[in-house]
């Protein structure tokens, strides 16, 4: 009898242990939108941003191109935001890259691409 009763005080002292910590916990809103802490969004900055950073990121796998535009537009996304998940930041950008770009030859392609409409729903 001794031992359910030590044990049913110390899950009581533990329940209220945790409630305290609990209460006493300041909640905070978390701010997880990408837009605001970017600033006011607009298409022509998530354009210029998502072409930048795509630009940026590719030239980290000279040679390799090609084969990280994907990976790289989906980097780009989360630094810049996006309208909804299928889009992401410019859509129309990307594909005209994954046609466009070939090992080394980079900057053509992102010249050549720049201008495309992104698809977005305000571009």
């Amino acid at each position: 009898m001794a031992m359910n009763m030590s044990m049913t005080l110390c899950m009581f002292v533990m329940v209220v242990v945790a409630a305290t910590v609990i209460d006493s916990t300041q909640l905070q809103e978390p701010d997880l939108s990408r837009m605001r802490r970017s600033g006011p969004a607009d298409c022509c900055r998530m354009k210029e941003c998502c072409t930048d950073r795509v630009n940026e990121c590719l030239q980290r796998y000279s040679g390799r191109e090609d084969k990280f535009v994907s990976f790289c537009y989906q980097e780009a996304t989360v630094t810049c935001g996006s309208f909804n998940e299928i889009v992401g930041c410019c859509y129309g950008y990307q594909m005209c890259m994954i046609r466009v770009v070939k090992p080394n030859s980079l900057s053509g392609a992102h010249e050549a691409c720049k201008t495309v409409s992104c698809g977005n729903p305000c571009a």
